[in-house]
């Protein structure tokens, strides 16, 4: 009781927090601190999306939301989940879950960087 005068919470919020508090160690320890500690839909998938998106990123590629988006599809279907939509809020709730960044390709133009930095390089060395 006394922690209920300390803090000013009802008993029965105290209560509930206690109850849960597997819930938000389990979130600390893995670094999950959002305002609503969801799972997935599809577990499954997520974990086949996280381990697909790690072994890109060690191969040094650039992948852009629509990548992502359209892995996942492809992975739906052969987990046999048939109703994934890929929907930008699943995109939005998936990047959240692993704190990953997009990286966007800019098309021609990184491209032309490396040749103008490769060419003034050659200059310097003239």
């Amino acid at each position: 009781m006394d922690i209920v005068r300390r803090t000013g919470m009802s008993y029965s919020t105290i209560a509930n927090i206690w109850r849960s508090r597997h819930r938000y160690q389990d979130a600390e320890r893995i670094g999950h601190w959002m305002k609503r500690l969801r799972k997935p839909v599809y577990d499954d998938l997520d974990q086949a999306m996280h381990e697909w998106f790690q072994e890109e990123c060690k191969q040094g590629i650039r992948i852009t939301g629509e990548q992502i988006t359209t892995q996942a599809k492809v992975l739906a279907a052969k987990l046999g989940i048939t109703d994934f939509k890929g929907s930008p809020g699943w995109l939005f709730r998936w990047r959240n879950r692993q704190k990953n960044r997009t990286f966007r390709n800019q098309g021609e133009s990184s491209s032309t960087i490396s040749e103008f930095v490769v060419s003034y390089m050659k200059h310097l060395h003239a």
